[in-house]
């Protein structure tokens, strides 16, 4: 527990000063927020192709256009973060994330039916 918010301490503060050194929020923020969700992406197919660390997910077409929306909100609600840290205070980036369970909770009731 301890360690995930000292992770996202300095997730934030690094974060903070790659964007304010690329120009905050009138220079490349969608850029970083889609270069870390790339990175993101080779470090999963690293991981299920490396060796004895992760099975291959047994996927159908099916699967896959059902997973699509979740995994576009998803990097939606990641670049408004982002954006969030490149726009003002990291404090501001806070409320933002914050607010991420209440936005997938607003995605799953919309488009999935789910109910709490």
């Amino acid at each position: 527990f301890f360690f995930w918010y000292l992770g996202n301490y300095y997730y934030n503060i690094t974060n903070k000063l790659a964007l304010k050194a690329a120009g905050g929020a009138a220079g490349y923020p969608m850029t970083i927020a889609t270069l870390q969700l790339g990175v993101g992406v080779l470090w999963a197919l690293f991981l299920w192709a490396y060796p004895d660390a992760r099975q291959l997910p047994k996927l159908t077409f099916n699967d896959w256009l059902r997973t699509l929306m979740v995994g576009f909100m998803s990097a939606g609600a990641h670049a408004g973060s982002v954006f969030a840290l490149s726009a003002g205070a990291v404090s501001f980036g806070q409320i933002v994330k914050a607010a991420e369970p209440a936005f997938a909770a607003l995605v799953g009731t919309m488009f999935y039916g789910a109910q709490a």
